[in-house]
């Protein structure tokens, strides 16, 4: 019995440390900016999405099977000009209200930032904006809560 109830608090170990890894692992990514909050350097899609190797995280996999989309889709929507300008706007805004206590983008406004950037996108083919747009819907708090928690460092 003893044998019985520590094998399945292992598991239950186990399962959170994954856990915490993989959340972990998921906001890796630090914004670093000046004395002025200046974003250093340029943060592009394919850096959320990929580790210090750049081998996709889980992330790509699942955008990749909510989208239903393929390589080729997937290469459009982090190579895309219109949404890598919005994700530096978003993130000009994410350092103003983690550093600066400045509002951040409502649910309301970061769909429509969201949905004008992929249509104005015409490299995108319509049925995978259609796609996006339903999904965006669904999953607008999740990308909030991702974006605004990424952290931010001073550079001195």
């Amino acid at each position: 019995m003893k044998k019985k109830i520590f094998t399945i608090m292992m598991l239950v170990f186990s399962i959170i440390f994954v856990s915490f890894l993989l959340i972990r692992a998921t906001y890796s990514l630090i914004i670093n900016v000046t004395d002025n909050n200046e974003i250093i350097g340029v943060i592009t899609i394919r850096e959320l999405i990929t580790d210090d190797n750049g081998i996709y995280k889980r992330e790509y996999y699942n955008v990749m099977s909510e989208l239903d989309a393929d390589n080729s889709e997937m290469d459009t929507l982090i190579n895309s000009v219109e949404l890598n300008k919005l994700l530096n706007k978003l993130l000009i805004n994410v350092v103003g209200y983690r550093l600066d206590n400045k509002n951040k983008y409502s649910n309301d406004e970061l769909y429509d930032l969201i949905i004008t950037a992929i249509n104005d996108d015409k490299a995108i083919k319509n049925e995978l904006k259609d796609i996006i747009i339903l999904k965006i819907k669904i999953y607008i708090q999740d990308i909030a809560d991702y974006l605004y928690d990424i952290k931010t460092n001073k550079e001195v």
